[in-house]
Protein backbone atom coordinates (compact mmCIF):
# COMPACT_ATOMS: atom_id res chain seq x y z
CA UNK A 1 0.00 0.00 0.00
CA UNK A 2 1.44 3.46 -0.93
CA UNK A 3 1.99 5.94 1.65
CA UNK A 4 -0.44 9.15 1.92
CA UNK A 5 1.73 12.23 0.70
CA UNK A 6 3.09 14.93 2.30
CA UNK A 7 0.72 18.17 2.63
CA UNK A 8 1.95 21.29 1.02
CA UNK A 9 2.38 24.07 3.27
CA UNK A 10 1.58 27.92 1.43
CA UNK A 11 3.71 29.18 3.75
CA UNK A 12 6.79 26.90 3.38
CA UNK A 13 6.62 26.43 6.94
CA UNK A 14 6.23 22.83 8.92
CA UNK A 15 6.05 21.43 12.10
CA UNK A 16 8.18 18.35 12.21
CA UNK A 17 8.03 15.46 14.75
CA UNK A 18 10.56 12.55 15.08
CA UNK A 19 9.41 9.95 17.22
CA UNK A 20 11.79 7.34 18.52
CA UNK A 21 11.49 4.12 20.17
CA UNK A 22 14.70 5.21 22.64
CA UNK A 23 14.93 7.33 25.15
CA UNK A 24 17.23 8.99 22.44
CA UNK A 25 17.32 12.54 23.99
CA UNK A 26 17.60 11.87 27.58
CA UNK A 27 21.31 12.45 27.99
CA UNK A 28 21.99 16.24 27.61
CA UNK A 29 25.06 15.32 25.06
CA UNK A 30 22.58 13.77 22.87
CA UNK A 31 20.56 16.94 23.10
CA UNK A 32 23.20 19.25 21.91
CA UNK A 33 24.60 16.93 19.35
CA UNK A 34 21.23 16.82 17.90
CA UNK A 35 20.48 20.94 18.01
CA UNK A 36 23.66 21.52 16.31
CA UNK A 37 23.34 18.98 13.40
CA UNK A 38 20.00 20.90 12.93
CA UNK A 39 21.34 24.12 13.20
CA UNK A 40 24.08 23.66 10.52
CA UNK A 41 21.73 21.84 7.95
CA UNK A 42 19.02 24.69 8.52
CA UNK A 43 20.88 27.81 10.21
CA UNK A 44 18.64 30.42 9.33
CA UNK A 45 15.30 27.86 8.46
CA UNK A 46 14.92 26.21 11.64
CA UNK A 47 12.40 28.32 13.50
CA UNK A 48 12.68 26.66 17.14
CA UNK A 49 13.05 23.35 18.68
CA UNK A 50 12.01 21.06 21.50
CA UNK A 51 13.55 17.88 22.48
CA UNK A 52 11.93 15.02 24.76
CA UNK A 53 13.66 11.77 25.54
CA UNK A 54 11.80 9.98 22.58
CA UNK A 55 10.84 13.00 20.45
CA UNK A 56 11.84 15.87 18.34
CA UNK A 57 9.13 18.70 17.38
CA UNK A 58 10.69 21.34 15.11
CA UNK A 59 9.38 24.39 13.63
CA UNK A 60 11.20 24.59 10.34
CA UNK A 61 11.01 26.90 7.13
CA UNK A 62 11.71 24.68 4.24
CA UNK A 63 14.05 25.14 1.27
CA UNK A 64 13.26 25.25 -2.29
CA UNK A 65 14.26 21.71 -2.41
CA UNK A 66 11.37 21.04 -0.08
CA UNK A 67 10.96 19.77 3.37
CA UNK A 68 11.94 15.87 3.00
CA UNK A 69 15.49 17.11 1.31
CA UNK A 70 15.66 19.82 4.35
CA UNK A 71 15.26 16.82 7.10
CA UNK A 72 17.28 13.63 5.24
CA UNK A 73 20.49 14.96 6.26
CA UNK A 74 20.25 15.99 9.86
CA UNK A 75 18.34 12.69 10.62
CA UNK A 76 21.27 10.45 8.98
CA UNK A 77 23.64 12.38 10.41
CA UNK A 78 22.21 12.14 13.58
CA UNK A 79 21.62 8.42 13.49
CA UNK A 80 25.21 8.08 12.50
CA UNK A 81 26.42 9.91 15.31
CA UNK A 82 24.07 7.93 17.45
CA UNK A 83 24.70 4.72 16.65
CA UNK A 84 28.40 5.64 17.04
CA UNK A 85 28.25 6.59 20.82
CA UNK A 86 26.08 4.01 21.83
CA UNK A 87 27.99 1.24 19.68
CA UNK A 88 24.56 0.20 18.48
CA UNK A 89 23.30 -0.78 14.54
CA UNK A 90 20.42 0.04 12.89
CA UNK A 91 17.34 2.94 13.20
CA UNK A 92 17.18 5.34 15.49
CA UNK A 93 13.84 6.99 14.56
CA UNK A 94 10.47 4.95 14.57
CA UNK A 95 9.59 5.86 11.31
CA UNK A 96 9.56 8.77 8.69
CA UNK A 97 9.06 12.06 10.35
CA UNK A 98 5.83 13.34 10.19
CA UNK A 99 5.16 17.30 8.74
CA UNK A 100 2.52 19.40 9.58
CA UNK A 101 1.95 22.85 7.39
CA UNK A 102 1.58 25.94 9.28
CA UNK A 103 -0.54 28.24 7.04
CA UNK A 104 -1.27 31.30 9.27
CA UNK A 105 1.42 33.42 11.52
CA UNK A 106 -0.92 33.08 14.52
CA UNK A 107 -0.68 29.19 14.37
CA UNK A 108 2.99 29.91 13.67
CA UNK A 109 3.55 32.14 16.81
CA UNK A 110 1.53 29.10 19.08
CA UNK A 111 4.08 27.02 17.57
CA UNK A 112 6.88 28.83 18.81
CA UNK A 113 5.70 29.46 22.01
CA UNK A 114 5.10 25.53 22.67
CA UNK A 115 9.18 24.90 21.89
CA UNK A 116 10.54 27.76 23.76
CA UNK A 117 8.72 26.19 26.87
CA UNK A 118 4.96 27.44 26.64
CA UNK A 119 2.51 25.50 28.90
CA UNK A 120 0.42 25.36 26.22
CA UNK A 121 -0.44 21.73 24.59
CA UNK A 122 1.45 21.25 20.73
CA UNK A 123 -0.77 23.64 18.34
CA UNK A 124 -0.50 21.67 15.56
CA UNK A 125 -1.23 17.77 16.89
CA UNK A 126 -4.20 16.94 15.20
CA UNK A 127 -6.43 14.08 16.07
CA UNK A 128 -4.64 13.28 19.74
CA UNK A 129 -6.43 10.25 21.13
CA UNK A 130 -9.07 11.56 23.59
CA UNK A 131 -9.45 9.64 26.33
CA UNK A 132 -11.98 6.69 26.01
CA UNK A 133 -13.91 5.36 29.11
CA UNK A 134 -13.66 1.97 29.29
CA UNK A 135 -16.73 0.14 28.64
CA UNK A 136 -17.33 -3.10 30.51
CA UNK A 137 -18.21 -6.20 29.04
CA UNK A 138 -20.09 -8.96 30.35
CA UNK A 139 -17.25 -11.82 31.77
CA UNK A 140 -17.73 -14.76 29.03
CA UNK A 141 -16.78 -18.10 29.98
CA UNK A 142 -13.59 -19.01 28.22
CA UNK A 143 -13.83 -21.86 25.96
CA UNK A 144 -12.11 -25.00 28.15
CA UNK A 145 -8.73 -26.64 26.50
CA UNK A 146 -9.75 -29.56 24.47
CA UNK A 147 -8.41 -32.66 26.44
CA UNK A 148 -5.37 -34.46 24.99
CA UNK A 149 -6.37 -37.99 24.36
CA UNK A 150 -3.22 -40.55 24.52
CA UNK A 151 -4.10 -42.67 22.08
CA UNK A 152 -3.65 -39.64 19.22
CA UNK A 153 -0.30 -38.87 17.65
CA UNK A 154 0.34 -35.57 18.54
CA UNK A 155 0.12 -33.82 15.28
CA UNK A 156 -3.56 -34.31 15.29
CA UNK A 157 -3.42 -32.98 18.46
Amino acid sequence: MARKAREKSSTGVYAVILRSEYDVFSETQMQELFTDIAKNYLSDELMGIKLQPRRAELLVRESENGISYDMKPIIISFARAYNREQNIDGKVFSDRFKSVPVETKALEKQCIAYLDGGDIAAPYERGRAKTRQKIEKPAEEKPSKPKKQKNLPTWLL
